[in-house]
């Protein structure tokens, strides 16, 4: 996990594959490492409940350009 901080926002971030992360923000670091501990259980189980669902990890998304 990695936290960051600019102009009185936070944010943490976890990479959890290619492609994949976990990103929180907030006005503090307590505050975004409290939400990022909530959030996080559930992220990781929302996709292992696809990759049941669906055989496979779901792919991760591809930035466009313009």
């Amino acid at each position: 996990m990695e936290v960051y901080g600019s102009a009185g926002r936070f944010f943490a971030k976890t990479c959890l594959g290619e492609g994949d992360a976990i990103i929180t923000d907030g006005p503090s670091v307590s505050e975004v490492l409290r939400k990022h501990e909530e959030q996080l259980p559930l992220a990781v189980s929302s996709r292992e409940i696809v990759q049941i669902y669906f055989g496979h990890p779901r792919r991760p998304k591809i930035r466009r350009t313009t």
